[in-house]
């Protein structure tokens, strides 16, 4: 038995609403710094918007979807789902409870998929980044697991729209971790934004981190879970050591943050130079997100999902823009 075709088109509205809510907020957040910053996160959520409009224009009838061509039914979403919150449990405990934090567990989680159930591995990836939320914030491993049920809904819901973006399976779990703060009032936390040299280091980490996990994936053909599980890996043990505890696990997070940038596909995002754009997009925004929805897990694939459809959005608005003119000069 197949899904209704409107369950993807719910989906599809969840995911957008969700990220366009958090690129918003950094809009907002920008117009305290010099002018330069926000304009450019402007463009930003300009290409953002424009993205999610192609998109929708695509997905307005079953037969112009652009959706995934495997059929989603209830025995699959079922296991979809499951696998979704075996990822979340997995990723909690070995973050807390054994004191791995949140990066790393998510790796070891990622890598562990991909390894041994390798046809679950995005569920089960998506399910670690809701075990990324912080005990402070939720309170007890129970309304992780809430969380993790309600990421779980709506990765079956949207299996089928918007891939190809890195960051998707972020946005599904930011999206269940938002449902649970909010039935359970959850109160989410807020960081400041990183200045200076930090900030220079945001940005660097940021574009290599994106770049670095796109070749392991595309180029090197590890496939996206492996790629972005290997880099979050890596920058959770390295960059510590290198920069100290402190701003170390900081710039791992930011690593993290843009592998999921990474993890785009070749038919969105077709050259390192586009990711490397995309990497640098998730820089930025991660700096001016710090303030917001602090502690729950997805949110740095809201982050790079939104960067990714904004670079996409950006080169369509450039395409349409040039079809245009040639349309007027001829």
């Amino acid at each position: 038995m197949q899904l209704p075709f409107r369950v993807s088109v719910t989906g599809f509205f969840v995911l957008s609403t969700a990220t366009l809510v958090l690129f918003a907020r950094v809009l907002a957040a920008s117009i305290a710094v010099p002018g330069v910053v926000t304009i450019s996160i402007a463009i930003i959520l300009l290409g953002l918007i424009a993205g999610i409009v192609r998109e929708a224009a695509s997905i307005r009838t079953p037969e112009g979807t652009t959706a995934s061509p495997d059929t989603t039914g209830v025995r699959t979403a079922a296991i979809d789902l499951s696998m979704v919150v075996v990822g979340n449990a997995l990723t909690f405990v070995l973050s807390v409870e054994s004191g791995l934090g949140p990066v790393v567990a998510s790796s070891v989680v990622g890598l562990l998929a991909a390894m041994l159930v390798r046809k679950h591995a995005t569920a089960v990836f998506c399910g670690s980044f809701v075990g990324m939320s912080s005990p402070d914030v939720y309170g007890y491993a129970g309304v992780v697991l809430f969380a993790g049920i309600c990421a779980g809904v709506v990765f079956v819901a949207a299996k089928r729209v918007m891939n190809g973006f890195g960051g998707k399976l972020g946005t599904v779990a930011f999206t269940g971790a938002l449902s649970a703060s909010f039935l359970l009032q959850a109160r989410l936390g807020s960081l400041p934004v990183p200045v200076g040299t930090d900030a220079l280091w945001v940005l660097a980490y940021a574009t290599v981190g994106a770049v670095v996990t796109y070749v392991l994936s595309v180029h090197l053909r590890n496939g996206p879970v492996p790629a972005s599980a290997m880099v979050g890996l890596l920058s959770g043990l390295l960059l510590p050591v290198l920069h100290g505890p402190q701003p170390g696990t900081l710039f791992a997070v930011v690593a993290f943050c843009a592998s999921f940038t990474g993890m785009s596909s070749p038919a969105r995002l077709p050259t390192s130079i586009h990711i490397a754009c995309a990497g640098l997009i998730t820089g930025l925004v991660f700096l001016y997100a710090s303030p917001f929805f602090d502690g729950a897990g997805g949110k740095l694939g809201t982050i790079a999902f939104g960067s990714s459809i904004a670079v996409w959005g950006l080169q369509q608005l450039r395409m349409r823009l040039q079809f245009v003119s040639g349309k007027a000069y001829h």
